[in-house]
C-alpha cells in the first residue's frame, strides 16, 4: 500500500525531530551557564523546570485532540503537528534567558502539540487504515518508525552535523571572553571553565579546548528540516475522510 508505506516514511522523518528536541533541549539551555550577563536568569537557575513545562503541555494538548480531529479531519492535525514542530525548533532558535525567555517558554508549550497531534493522529490512521488481521503489527511498526529508526536517524545525522558544522572550538581565555563579551578575569567565567575541568594556563591558553555550539543556527536547521517535511508530505500524502474514520473520531470524543 503506497499511502501507508509513505505514512510511515514520514513517521520515521518525525520520529527524526523528536530525537532531536530530546538531545539537545536541555544541553541547549544548560549551556546558557557560560554567558555572566545569564548567570542568575531562571533559565540558568531552573532549566529542568522549564523543559518540564514540555510534559505539562502534553498533558493539556491531549485534551485537545477529539475537537482538532473532528473539525479538521487526521491529515490536517498531522500537519499541524509537523508545523508544531517548525515553531518549536524556530522559537529556541530566537529564545534567550533574557528578552527571548517567552519564546523558550512558548517553544516548550508548543511542544504538546508536536508531540500529541502526531502520534494519536498517526495511530488513528494506522487504526482506521488496516486490517484487524495486521493491526497491531502495523501499530508495532509505526511504532518503531518513530522511536526507533526516526530516533537513530536523528541522532547520528544531527552529531554529525553539530559536530562538523556549528561547533567551534576556544583555546584561550581571551577569545573565550571575548565569546561572552566580558573580560578574561570574571568569576563567572572562571567557575564554569572550571566547572568543565578546564583550567586557565600561565600563558592564557586553556588545559583543553572549550567547545561551544551555534545554538542558533542549529535549531533553524532543525526548523528548515520540520518545515521541508511539512511541505513534502502536504503536497504527497493524498488522503480523504473514510467513515472507519469519522467512526473511530467520534468514539474518543466521548
Amino acid at each position: 500500500n503506497y499511502k501507508m508505506a509513505l505514512f510511515f516514511i514520514f513517521s520515521m522523518f518525525l520520529g527524526g525531530a523528536l530525537q532531536l528536541t530530546n538531545a539537545y533541549g536541555d544541553v541547549f539551555l544548560d549551556e546558557f551557564k557560560l554567558f555572566p550577563v545569564y548567570a542568575n536568569s531562571l533559565v540558568v537557575k531552573y532549566s529542568t523546570l522549564i523543559i518540564s513545562i514540555s510534559q505539562v503541555s502534553e498533558t493539556l494538548f491531549i485534551l485537545a485532540i477529539p475537537f482538532f480531529l473532528k473539525r479538521f479531519g487526521i491529515k490536517k492535525v498531522i500537519v499541524i503537528s509537523m508545523l508544531a514542530w517548525v515553531f518549536r525548533f524556530g522559537l529556541f532558535a530566537y529564545g534567550d534567558p533574557a528578552g527571548g525567555l517567552w519564546m523558550i517558554i512558548l517553544s516548550c508549550i508548543v511542544y504538546g502539540m508536536a508531540f500529541d497531534f502526531f502520534n494519536i493522529s498517526g495511530s488513528l490512521f494506522v487504526e482506521t487504515s488496516t486490517t484487524a488481521k495486521i493491526r497491531s503489527s502495523a501499530q508495532g511498526l509505526f511504532m518503531m518508525m518513530t522511536n526507533g529508526f526516526g530516533a537513530i536517524l536523528g541522532s547520528l545525522l544531527s552529531g554529525w552535523m553539530i559536530d562538523k558544522y556549528f561547533t567551534k572550538f576556544y583555546t584561550d581565555i581571551k577569545s573565550t571572553a571575548d565569546l561572552v563579551n566580558t573580560d578574561i578575569n570574571n568569576e563567572h567565567l572562571r567557575k564554569f571553565l572550571g566547572d568543565k575541568g578546564i583550567n586557565v594556563l600561565a600563558d592564557g591558553s586553556l588545559s583543553r579546548a572549550l567547545d561551544v555550539k551555534d545554538w542558533h543556527s542549529i535549531w533553524l536547521s532543525f526548523a528548515l528540516y520540520a518545515l521541508v517535511i511539512t511541505i513534502l508530505f502536504a503536497v504527497m500524502f493524498k488522503h480523504k475522510h473514510t467513515r472507519a474514520e469519522e467512526e473511530a473520531i467520534n468514539k474518543i470524543s466521548h
